[in-house]
């Protein structure tokens, strides 16, 4: 980190370090020097899915929006009956099989789950509303606050 004074991600984005004489800042940047290499892969790696997100409008056989990407996660709006679809072909594609980490040749693994409102899980009830196939319910799905019924939204999360 003191030489050359900079990181450069496998992306080519740099984070400056610059030099200092207090022992206790210096440590403070070796423990953003860390971090930073962890936090930007995969914040780098989710905005080239969300390219990828955009690009896949051109192929994908079902409608879908993304809504959002937060932190290491995206989320999309489908209809019901393209969960599958969208969870199994889309999110697999621009999140992980399709998004390879340059120089390092991997890509990261998904994680799905599904929502009819951003802030909560879906109930039971919601899901058979909205068409969603049985099989791609949550293992837990109770019954929550039923309010508007909305098209799904499943999110995917890099694990």
């Amino acid at each position: 980190m003191t030489e050359p004074g900079y990181l450069q991600s496998v992306y080519g984005r740099m984070r400056w370090f610059f030099s200092v004489q207090n022992q206790s800042s210096m440590k403070a940047q070796e423990r953003e020097a860390c971090n930073w290499c962890v936090q930007n892969l995969v914040a780098d790696n989710v905005s080239n899915a969300v390219k990828l997100f955009h690009r896949a409008h051109e192929w994908s056989t079902a409608p879908f929006r993304l809504k959002l990407s937060v932190h290491d996660s995206v989320v999309v709006a489908c209809r019901g009956e393209d969960v599958p679809y969208i969870c199994e072909t889309v999110m697999a594609r621009c999140l992980a099989t399709d998004n390879v980490v340059p120089a390092l040749g991997f890509h990261f693994g998904i994680e799905t789950g599904l929502h009819t409102r951003l802030s909560c899980h879906a109930s039971e009830e919601e899901l058979v509303e909205a068409g969603v196939p049985a099989g791609y319910w949550p293992k837990d799905c109770e019954a929550a606050d039923v309010g508007p019924h909305n098209n799904p939204y499943p999110t995917a999360q890099i694990a």
